[in-house]
């Protein structure tokens, strides 16, 4: 499980460097609150959030980024 963590963080972080390059502002502010959830919560409260639904938000931005591969590079 720590292995899953750890590559999810890894992902995260090439995603905002990927993003910060892009200068998209709503991929900017969504990067920036996924680094700052990971930097500021326990390995329990990440485990426990893990099998919660995603949020409205998060589904959109995730949509966006599957339909559009310009913004994920």
């Amino acid at each position: 499980m720590i292995k899953r963590v750890g590559w999810l963080a890894v992902v995260l972080a090439a995603l905002v460097v990927g993003v910060a390059a892009a200068q998209h502002p709503l991929l900017d502010m969504a990067a920036g609150q996924v680094t700052q959830k990971y930097q500021q919560a326990t390995c329990e409260q990440l485990w426990e959030q893990r099998g919660k639904p995603k949020s409205a938000r998060e589904q959109e931005i995730v949509q966006l980024l599957r339909g559009d591969a310009q913004l994920r590079t």
